[in-house]
């Protein structure tokens, strides 16, 4: 609850979008797979699409109109829903977009991704690439 009233004060002070951000405290409790998984997806968002925000995955997001306008225009079916959303808010120079820190909760349990879910989402990762 802290976390989203930290977001909605965030909005009130003028952002269009916020997104939470796990940091590192999030990767230490990944199970192997999750962790790489975890690793790669954040590099290629800092590298290959440059993201305006560090997680783009976190579940936390929040907007105003100006920002729903902006999540209301992605077209992934999938977890990369998230990255288009921050991609595309990042290429229009007239939002603010803000992050805050966020943590999970000490009784989370992590879900393994099957490998057909794995190559969606690498095929919709592909698309967001090309479409600069």
């Amino acid at each position: 609850m802290e976390a989203v009233k930290r977001a909605f004060d965030q909005l009130l002070e003028g952002a269009d979008i916020v997104a939470g951000s796990r940091g590192d405290q999030y990767v230490t409790l990944l199970p192997p797979t999750r962790k790489m998984i975890t690793r790669v997806n954040r590099l290629m968002n800092r590298w290959l699409l440059q993201l305006p925000v560090s997680d783009a995955q976190a579940g936390l997001k929040a907007f105003n109109t100006r920002g729903r306008m902006e999540f209301l225009s992605t077209r992934i079916d999938g977890f990369l829903y998230d990255s288009e959303f921050v991609k595309r808010a990042g290429r229009n120079k007239t939002l603010r977009i803000r992050s805050i820190p966020i943590s999970c909760r000490p009784d989370i349990r992590f879900s393994d991704f099957r490998s057909n879910v794995l190559l969606r989402e690498f095929f919709n990762f592909m698309g967001l690439l090309v479409k600069r």
